[in-house]
């Protein structure tokens, strides 16, 4: 196993993924002009849920200039109880502060974003957003 790891494939294949992730979440939060952003480096996924500027595109975010404080509370608490609870509804245990693993694959990513997109179907029917 060490030899593997040595190789560097196992971490290159986890960041990959992230970063697939991160994209395809954030491509449905640009189709719903909501003011959220999935950002990270590496394996690491992170919400900001509400983070009140509107109109900008999630390419036009860097969360990394923000205030450390505003990321730390990672936006609206109800909105990312209700996004957690939509994605557990779908199969998909996230935690809103997460990271990918060798053990996740390319379908797992392909779940995890169409259960986004649905989650983000309700929450719109429901009024939420």
């Amino acid at each position: 196993m060490l030899k593997i790891v040595k190789t560097g494939e196992p971490q290159a294949q986890v960041n990959q993924l992230a970063k697939t992730l991160r994209r395809g979440l954030n491509e449905i939060i640009d189709q719903y002009h909501l003011d959220w952003v999935v950002y990270g480096e590496f394996s690491c996924i992170k919400f900001l849920i509400g983070h009140t500027i509107h109109h900008l595109k999630t390419d036009d975010i860097d969360p990394y200039q923000w205030n450390f404080r505003q990321l730390m509370r990672r936006g609206n608490p109800e909105l990312r109880q209700s996004l957690r609870r939509g994605l557990l509804l779908c199969g998909v245990d996230i935690s809103l502060s997460s990271v990918t693993m060798a053990a996740h694959s390319a379908a797992d990513i392909k779940q995890t974003i169409a259960a986004f997109a649905q989650t983000i179907d309700w929450m719109k029917a429901d009024g939420l957003i």
